[in-house]
């Protein structure tokens, strides 16, 4: 009978040793574990989050370097020609073919075109009229760009006619040997009237330059304006 209970008090203290173990791990060694576990996760999340504020830290000169290049290019935004910025525009045309050195002459197509009569027989170029059915827009000014200069101040004029500020097409090019006299043409004392508004003229650039031995460039250009 002595062995029986003996046998039974180490039956019931593992039990109660097991139970006790569980009721410390269920109670106490998992929610510890979840605590350590979230602990763990909240210091990933915070180590993350001063990552992020590094990189964007990092980033604030490029983003002050864009800020003032946007700044710089607000007075850029507006690609669109207006009536008061013809004449600036021919003079900026002017002044680039100087800074290229070559020798141009100016003129405004649509004028002309309306001056000069168009005899009967006279056919319209199927592929100019082809290229300005199919512009963007009908409102524009359209140039003849008459150059002569070497090769690489005439590439180095288009290259920089083509960042301008104002958004423009070119729609006709011809480039062939210059002959001396090219340009022999007479000033005149009556002006272009500008297309933009009636009764305002823009000068008529023309030049007596006589040039043999290089390259004579015309390019048809098309400037979008507003109106």
């Amino acid at each position: 009978m002595k062995k029986f209970l003996k046998n039974q008090r180490e039956y019931i203290a593992v039990v109660i040793f097991f139970g006790i173990f569980f009721i410390l791990g269920y109670f106490v060694i998992v929610p510890l574990l979840a605590k350590v576990a979230s602990i763990k996760n909240e210091i990933e999340e915070a180590t993350n989050k001063q990552d992020i504020k590094k990189q964007r830290l990092s980033e604030l000169p490029k983003l002050r370097q864009q800020y003032e290049e946007i700044k710089n290019q607000q007075g850029k935004i507006d690609v669109l020609l207006s009536k008061k910025q013809a004449v600036n525009l021919i003079e900026k045309i002017e002044k680039l073919a100087q800074e290229t050195n070559n020798e141009v002459v100016i003129s405004i197509q649509d004028d002309l075109q309306k001056q000069a009569p168009v005899p009967v027989s006279a056919k319209p170029n199927s592929a100019e009229i082809s290229l300005e059915n199919s512009l963007p827009s009908k409102n524009y000014l359209k140039l003849k760009i008459d150059l002569i200069g070497d090769y690489e101040n005439l590439v180095k004029f288009i290259n920089n006619l083509e960042t301008m500020e104002y958004y423009s097409d070119i729609i006709g090019i011809s480039i062939r040997p210059s002959i001396e006299g090219s340009f022999a043409t007479e000033a005149k004392n009556s002006d272009v009237l500008n297309p933009f508004s009636s009764g305002t003229y823009l000068p008529k650039l023309t030049t007596s330059k006589k040039v043999a031995g290089k390259l004579l460039a015309s390019w048809e250009v098309v400037f979008y304006s507003k109106e």
